[in-house]
């Protein structure tokens, strides 16, 4: 069960960092202190989540490049397969 004062995550606004001070007390540095962390918690958040859509790219690229890789392979090989038979 999610309490009232959870903190959001991914594009925390600095508005709505600023209503979380009010709910848990913070004030001058500390508040400070406190959307700075919760900032960079997000960006670190929004790093991740590039570098993981990045390598699923990549990944779907050299899937894609091993089908069709194997898709001529086995073209070739049933070229060859014809051949062979032709000159029986």
């Amino acid at each position: 069960m999610a309490s009232a004062t959870s903190i959001p995550t991914l594009a925390t606004s600095v508005q709505v960092l600023k209503e979380l001070r009010e709910q848990m007390s913070l004030t001058g540095i500390e508040l400070r202190d406190f959307i700075k962390e919760q900032q960079a918690v997000e960006r670190e958040e929004r790093i991740k989540q590039r570098e993981y859509e990045t390598k699923q790219r990549e990944y779907e690229m050299k899937q894609h490049e091993y089908e069709k890789e194997n898709a001529k392979l086995a073209a070739e090989e049933q070229d060859k397969q014809r051949s062979f038979e032709q000159e029986k």
